[in-house]
C-alpha cells in the first residue's frame, strides 16, 4: 500500500480483501502526489467486498469500511499469531453506507 490508497474489508466471513489505488500526478515541482479517492469509488470497492461475502447470497444488509495504508500491517502484537495472508488493522474503521 501506498500513501493515498485504502483497504476496504467487511466483517462477514469470506469477504474479500481490496486494496484502492489512488491515481498519482506529479506536480509543477517534479514530486509526486496521490490525488483523493472519490466516495464514489470507495463505495463501489466496498459493494465488492459485500458481493464476494457469505451476507451477498444469504441477502443480508452489512456494509464495508476501509482503512488509510499506515493502519494495515502483516505483522501481529507481540504474543499473537496471524496466519498465512492475514492482515492486521489497527485504529479506527471507516464505515460504508449499507
Amino acid at each position: 500500500l501506498r500513501p493515498g490508497d485504502a483497504y476496504l474489508h467487511a466483517d462477514v466471513h469470506g469477504a474479500a480483501s481490496c486494496i484502492l489505488r489512488a491515481k498519482r500526478r506529479r506536480n509543477s515541482n517534479g514530486v509526486t502526489e496521490a490525488l483523493p479517492l472519490s466516495e464514489q469509488a470507495l463505495r463501489e470497492a466496498g459493494t465488492f467486498t459485500i458481493c464476494k461475502s457469505s451476507a451477498w447470497a444469504s441477502k443480508m444488509v452489512t456494509s464495508a469500511w476501509w482503512v488509510e495504508p499506515h493502519q494495515v500491517s502483516k505483522t501481529a502484537p507481540t504474543g499473537e499469531y496471524l496466519t498465512v495472508g492475514s492482515f492486521m488493522v489497527r485504529g479506527k474503521k471507516n464505515y460504508l453506507p449499507p
